[in-house]
């Protein structure tokens, strides 16, 4: 998914905090605790789903050159709703 979210700070300098808020009615994405899109769902996913970190596109395939996009991941915490 993509909105188009334009940076002014160069994200790949240093590390950041990436988040997503899953409800039943929306998915909020958030970078470093600042919200910078959404996706209404309205109930529409009824199953687990993986989690998929990746720098390129993961869909519709891997890019012809992926050299380059690599990423460091420095810890990944999930957390399930109360």
């Amino acid at each position: 998914m993509g909105w188009g979210a334009k940076f002014v700070d160069d994200l790949s300098a240093g590390f950041h905090d990436y988040g997503v808020l899953w409800t039943p009615k929306e998915l909020i994405f958030e970078v470093d605790g600042e919200p910078v899109a959404a996706a209404v769902t309205n109930n529409s996913i009824k199953a687990h789903a993986d989690v998929m970190l990746s720098s390129a596109l993961i869909y519709p395939g891997i890019p012809d050159h992926p050299e380059g996009h690599d990423m460091f991941v420095k810890s990944l915490r999930i957390y399930a709703l109360q």
